[in-house]
């Protein structure tokens, strides 16, 4: 057993990392929120919240694409690269077939959705589709892995200074609308090589031997992440794609004003719990069917923490909504939006508290549970759009802000019962 002394100073400089990463994460998220709620705050002053909420609706529908091409293997590798780095070495490779393959169908998928669009739709789907061809070079999750948050900001930056440089030039009317997704592609191809080339410098000659094998097995493994995340992008973006299907276009430009605030609040809750994954996956060790002693204290330590922050942002939001609303130049007729922002602002605040739970589960190994809890939370808001009010304009923030309850619920459900099996093995 190590010296008392040994282990207070390696949890002092845990604690030092976390504070670090998570400082530059906030940082980076905070200038690239800046710069994205700028830009997409112009572009609804310039193209009108009908055309915005064209733009809303095609980005929501490509953002679930790209979790669904996702599949949950960023938080598999991060997982991975935390307990060994040189499994890097096989994974990137590997990674490489299954996201290219993802990305095929996710693409084919966008571009069958955009047949049956009207008006400027179609061009800007089909825009945001190609804009997903970069993704299988995307590797943050090395970086998380290895706890350099700093490459994972610069990339978001370089990401968004494009966007907002496309933007600016290229956007001056409504019909300008398909050079905001060809600026987003410019933005992550840049962001994807100067990930690739980081990585390589770090992992050095790739393992091609046997990559299709791993492919298949890596994809088994992480199957429960992947339905997990793509049951989260169900959830939490299937209320914008229904809106903008379904509702007239003013109120999905208006609605998507507050979605889009209300992403970036999520994000910042997101990244909290990235910054703290690879610190409770080497916590989890020895879970086996349970959940290990040490990491359940470091939820226990997390959970104070975020219901404060859970608190702030709701009160947060209540106070500031109408301000920031004006502040960020949406224009004219976007004033319901502010409105809609103080509702949906429930959802980051009980996502910041059920992810203690949910991202301490994927940590041991018990991906199954956060995923279950997901996909009852989808269930319930694509339900709930159709059923908790008069019309959908009227349903959905009630529909949303359930859902994500109904889904921290179940995750809690599941923590405390495999929390059992821990004692009962014990």
């Amino acid at each position: 057993m190590p010296p008392a002394s040994d282990i207070g100073t390696r949890r002092f400089v845990d604690v030092f990392r976390l504070a670090r990463n998570l400082g530059v994460l906030l940082l980076g998220e905070v200038v690239s929120k800046v710069v994205a709620i700028f830009v997409f705050g112009r572009l609804g002053s310039v193209l009108g919240d009908a055309r915005y909420g064209e733009l809303e609706f095609a980005f929501a529908a490509v953002t679930v694409a790209s979790l669904v091409a996702d599949a949950g293997l960023v938080v598999f590798g991060a997982r991975a690269v935390a307990k060994d780095e040189v499994a890097a070495k096989s994974l990137l490779p590997a990674f490489l077939v299954l996201r290219a393959a993802l990305v095929a169908a996710s693409v084919f998928t966008i571009g069958f959705l955009a047949v049956f669009q009207v008006g400027a739709a179609p061009a800007i789907l089909l825009g945001y589709g190609l804009a997903l061809l970069p993704v299988p070079l995307v590797c943050d999750w090395i970086f998380q892995g290895r706890d350099e948050m700093a490459v994972i900001t610069a990339s978001n930056l370089l990401r968004q200074s494009c966007l907002l440089v496309g933007v600016l030039v290229f956007v001056q009317g409504p019909d300008d609308a398909w050079c905001v997704p060809v600026s987003d592609a410019v933005g992550l191809a840049a962001a994807a090589g100067l990930q690739q080339f980081l990585a390589r410098r770090r992992t050095g000659s790739l393992v091609w031997e046997g990559v299709m094998r791993r492919a298949v097995d890596i994809a088994k493994q992480a199957a429960p992440i992947g339905f997990g995340t793509i049951a989260w992008a169900v959830r939490f973006w299937a209320p914008m794609v229904i809106v903008g299907s379904v509702a007239d276009g003013a109120f999905a430009g208006h609605y998507g004003a507050a979605h889009r605030l209300a992403v970036a609040m999520h994000q910042v809750v997101f990244l909290y719990f990235f910054n703290l994954l690879p610190t409770w996956s080497r916590d989890a060790v020895g879970s086996g069917a349970g959940i290990a002693e040490t990491l359940r204290a470091s939820v226990r330590k997390s959970f104070w923490i975020t219901c404060a922050g859970a608190c702030a942002i709701v009160a947060g939001t209540w106070l500031l909504a109408d301000p920031v609303i004006r502040f960020l130049g949406y224009g004219p007729g976007f004033e319901a939006s502010s409105k809609i922002l103080i509702g949906l602002c429930f959802v980051p605040a009980i996502a910041f508290v059920s992810g203690n739970v949910r991202f301490g589960l994927i940590a041991a190994g018990h991906a199954k549970g956060d995923a279950w809890a997901n996909a009852a939370g989808a269930v319930c808001v694509v339900v709930g759009c159709f059923l908790f009010g008069d019309s959908v304009a009227t349903a959905v923030v009630p529909a949303f802000v359930v859902a994500e309850l109904v889904t921290a619920l179940v995750a809690l459900g599941v923590w405390f019962t495999v929390g059992r099996r821990t004692h009962a093995t014990a």
